[in-house]
């Protein structure tokens, strides 16, 4: 479950095809990551808050763009356990095929 807002017409679109987006939800996983284990250094909770920030990035006219998404799940200030959570940092290259 995830609800997100997307800004498609930022100030510095004149000079770069892009977008910002920030999202929230909720994040379970079937298994304990060992990474968010080992991190935390005790165990994990299933049912997590999540939510990621997302800018992109293209020279305008192109197909190319470069996604940069930070994905976070937490406790959120206690209320999903009290010790857990873990940050993903992405770097994307894509190309729109019309």
């Amino acid at each position: 479950m995830l609800s997100a807002i997307r800004w498609n017409h930022p100030f510095w679109r004149e000079h770069f095809d892009s977008s910002a987006a920030f999202g929230m939800g909720l994040s379970y996983a079937e298994e304990i990551s060992r990474t968010e284990a080992t991190i935390i250094k005790s165990s994990s909770e299933k049912l997590l808050a999540f939510w990621h920030l997302e800018l992109t990035l293209g020279p305008p006219p192109s197909n190319w763009q470069t996604l940069l998404r930070l994905h976070h799940r937490s406790t959120a200030l206690g209320l999903f356990g009290k010790d857990s959570g873990s940050n993903a940092v992405t770097l994307v290259v894509r190309h729109a095929f019309d």
